[in-house]
């Protein structure tokens, strides 16, 4: 495996020598490397090698989700060669390796609709049985196993809705305490806490409240990924009689209460916040819409924050975007709300809008799929149906003042908006974006395998690109930038390498087309790392762009 360079060069040790740091990593079409599983044997330092597939590899592995009662055996989730996911039980004394279930899809595979979030799979019954997720039927659900056999015993939930998270296994009275959404009326991001029995009798709602219950501070999705925020500590008590229940809204504050898993009755009221502090300084929450896709039938639900009346009317609007199949960014609770900038924005002026599009998780698995190799485009589609909408329904936006900014995946997407729809997307600020996926690591377990041609999956000269990626990738697309784009760029990003970015603005040069950066020293995929810098500097290029106006210098405090 090639070595990938990054380049640092402004060592943080105070040399003046830059550094060139390497990471083992195998880009897309590059082979991989073989791994070797092992069990050890702690008390007799006995080393057995496991009977996996040829040429294993971390594009197989998904977790390993437990050991069997008597310690003989454990369970892995592995990925086949052909969109296929495998519950395996791997035999500890002997090596050998049995495939129990296997998944089969055309799109997304996984354990959780939301990749950032932990399996939905646990052991039961001392490990005779094993709860299974899968979303075979078209929405994520849960279905009981024998281990012994690999026969299916019954599905545990059922219908058109979701199971998020496994939240609690109460193996004394048979039952999961667990969260789901879109079951009840109304929005169907909502997240409730249900309650059912192994066999799949008696589910039960516990939180009967109209809010999003995120069990006093369990932290999903994008909020828990950006900053960082553990959701593994258990909210229900150990003997599974009472859960720590903690509901909002985008507009009510969160009330947290604690509640009997028996028939979800409060307790006891914990805490209701004082949102005193907020409101003195002008907070005021985001407004829900729906609107249709670019599909013209689909609903998809967004979030808008108003910049204060005395800004007028004409107000400039920017895109905020995530936009891929991992998590979703609308708020659905009170805290969520203020996840990202999107509330501070106003305060310059514009208003600002976030979006889930087709492609993004918590709906059904077609609307998932939506993405699949093509996430780019369906987003940019989408979001460019949205703002045509919004310019109907809010006549105080101005449709000819649209910006959009993204991070990450939604900086690859940012930018892919200015280059698919300058005719809309008039001004972009872009940071760590996964630009051209080509010369990105590996991302076949996620996505389809490459074709280089004649099913070949590893490339046959270091330029070759296979056509099922090259599709998803901005740099042929650069000659189509027409308004002002400011891209942001870390040079230690280990997520969306740096040579992906650089080969992207090499494409804008030789298109000719302008351009501006931010190359930020000693800074990783989280831009936090390098400090506000960056956050400022963007809300200078829509303050200049898009309203019009100069901003301050010298603009960050003061110089020496």
């Amino acid at each position: 495996m090639e070595p990938y360079p990054f380049f640092q060069g402004a060592p943080r040790d105070g040399s003046f020598r830059p550094i060139v740091r390497t990471a083992r990593i195998s880009l897309l079409g590059e082979p991989t490397p073989v791994l070797t599983a092992v069990v050890f044997d702690t008390v007799t330092g006995k080393r057995l090698t496991v009977a996996l597939p040829d040429g294993f590899s971390n594009d197989y592995l998904i977790e390993v989700l437990g050991w069997s009662a008597d310690g003989k055996r454990f369970y892995a989730a592995l990925r086949g060669k052909d969109r296929e996911l495998d519950l395996k039980e791997i035999d500890a004394e002997t090596g050998s390796v049995r495939t129990l279930v296997t998944e089969t899809a055309k799109g997304f595979l996984g354990l959780n609709s939301e990749m950032y979030n932990g399996p939905n799979v646990r052991l039961i019954n001392d490990g005779r049985e094993i709860l299974w997720y899968s979303q075979r039927s078209g929405w994520g659900h849960l279905y009981r196993y024998d281990l012994q056999t690999g026969k299916l015993l019954n599905a545990v939930t059922h219908g058109d809705w979701l199971v998020r998270d496994i939240l609690h296994v109460d193996k004394a009275r048979g039952r999961i305490i667990f969260t789901a959404s879109g079951r009840e009326a109304g929005n169907p991001y909502r997240r409730r806490v249900y309650r059912v029995n192994f066999d799949g009798s008696s589910l039960t709602l516990l939180t009967p409240e109209d809010a999003d219950h995120t069990l006093a501070g369990q932290a999903t999705g994008a909020f828990a990924l950006f900053f960082g925020i553990s959701n593994t500590a258990s909210k229900v008590s150990p003997d599974g009689a009472s859960f720590i229940d903690t509901w909002s809204t985008p507009t009510k504050p969160p009330v947290t209460v604690l509640r009997r898993t028996s028939d979800g009755g409060v307790i006891t009221r914990l805490e209701t916040a004082d949102i005193s502090g907020l409101t003195a300084i002008g907070w005021r929450p985001p407004e829900h819409f729906v609107v249709k896709a670019a599909d013209g039938k689909t609903d998809i639900y967004g979030a808008i924050w108003w910049p204060d009346a005395a800004m007028g009317d004409c107000v400039p609007v920017i895109d905020n975007l995530y936009g891929g199949p991992q998590t979703t960014v609308v708020p659905h609770g009170f805290t969520a709300s203020g996840w990202n900038d999107s509330f501070a924005m106003t305060k310059l002026g514009f208003a600002v809008v976030t979006v889930d599009g087709r492609g993004t998780p918590l709906r059904s698995q077609a609307f998932q799929d939506e993405s699949f190799m093509n996430f780019g485009d369906t987003m940019v589609d989408d979001h460019a149906a949205v703002m045509e909408h919004l310019a109907v329904l809010y006549p105080r936006l101005d449709k000819d003042k649209v910006g959009v900014t993204g991070h990450s995946l939604g900086g690859y997407v940012s930018t892919r908006a200015m280059l698919r729809r300058p005719d809309l997307f008039k001004v972009g600020v872009s940071s760590a974006g996964s630009h051209i996926y080509e010369a990105l690591y590996g991302t076949s377990g996620i996505f389809q395998k490459p074709d280089y041609g004649d099913g070949r999956e590893i490339k046959p000269r270091p330029d070759a690109s296979p056509a099922n990626y090259r599709a998803m990738s901005n740099a042929p697309l650069a000659a189509n930038l027409r308004g002002p784009l400011l891209i942001g760029h870390g040079e230690l990003d280990e997520n969306a390498l740096p040579g992906t970015t650089l080969q992207f603005i090499d494409a804008l040069i030789k298109a000719g087309r302008r351009y501006d950066l931010v190359y930020l020293p000693n800074t990783t995929h989280r831009f936090g790392s390098g400090g506000d810098y960056f956050t400022l500097r963007r809300w200078d290029y829509f303050t200049e762009h898009l309203l019009g106006v100069e901003p301050p210098f010298p603009p960050y405090g003061p110089q020496p």
